[in-house]
């Protein structure tokens, strides 16, 4: 039922053995050798979990035809094209690292099963992934360092995260954004958002209340910010790094904070007097504050 090949140094015969796996359900392969499967996987009718981590790969459209596939995990910097994934419709999680290659990503609406989707290191992809607000099922949404090399990064896409009633956690780092305007007015179970965003000036995020953990990371550019934090009533960790910011958070109806920290806040001259009656605060850091 299930095939894991690590760190290997002969791949000769697996072309010839895939086949015969006809009752195959987990294969995991992690090699530096050129790879080269064919159309071998299409025989794998009911394999569920499918991790490739392959230096040389080129190609993987046969992953068209794995209808059971609920698992997907692409590790190939050298891969030139993903495949469609209309197809796929039980695919629960979805992980694409490191493919510098590609810069376009196939309609992803026909995935209503998807749960976990997963980009990282994926720096020359020229456009927000479209179909995201037709993901009713994702509950887990991450972008690591997503078109950072893209010179006109197409973000409209971005506002089908508005319709992901299910999601639970939004990580948005490493993308060429300079605008960001959401409304989570239909995110009822939001309980961790992070934005990481060097390029980002503009932010403006409405109607999040659920939020437990808000991180706001490496923002150098951020200079006008429309977030109402002190509705966040059940926030419990807030983190906020962004030199250019200037805010005010009166933490009068923030009673749950356990864990807050300040990181280059040169903006701010001082906080206000009702910080002191958060008995639930366990750990309070500032690191350069000049105005303090």
């Amino acid at each position: 039922e299930c095939l894991e090949c690590e760190y290997c140094y002969d791949l000769s015969d697996l072309k010839d053995t895939i086949p015969k796996l006809i009752r195959l359900e987990r294969f995991k392969i992690d090699t530096r050798l050129d790879l080269n499967l064919g159309e071998n996987l299409t025989r794998l009718s009911s394999i569920q979990s499918l991790r490739i981590k392959a230096r040389n790969l080129a190609h993987v459209t046969s992953l068209t035809q794995l209808k059971a596939l609920q698992h997907l995990l692409l590790h190939v910097p050298f891969l030139k094209s993903l495949p469609d994934f209309a197809k796929r419709e039980y695919l629960r999680d979805l992980i694409l690292t490191v493919l510098t290659l590609i810069n376009t990503i196939p309609n992803l609406g026909s995935l209503k099963c998807l749960r976990y989707l997963h980009f990282e290191n994926t720096p020359n992809i020229n456009h927000f992934p479209l179909g995201i607000e037709n993901l009713v099922n994702l509950e887990y949404l991450w972008f690591h360092q997503y078109g950072v090399n893209t010179y006109h990064f197409d973000s409209k896409g971005i506002k089908g995260i508005n319709e992901l009633k299910k999601l639970k956690s939004l990580i948005l780092e490493g993308m060429p954004i300079k605008r960001l305007d959401l409304d989570f007015k239909k995110l009822q179970v939001l309980y961790e958002m992070t934005i990481q965003l060097e390029k980002l000036e503009s932010l403006s995020i409405n109607n999040f209340t659920e939020l437990h953990c808000l991180y706001l990371s490496q923002c150098s550019n951020l200079s006008k910010m429309s977030l109402d934090i002190d509705r966040l009533t059940n926030l419990q960790v807030l983190l906020i790094e962004a030199p250019k910011l200037f805010f005010e958070i009166s933490f009068q109806n923030l009673k749950q904070l356990k864990r807050i920290t300040f990181r280059n806040i040169h903006q701010i001259k001082r906080f206000p007097n009702t910080l002191a009656e958060i008995s639930s605060l366990r750990d309070f850091t500032i690191n350069s504050a000049k105005q303090l």
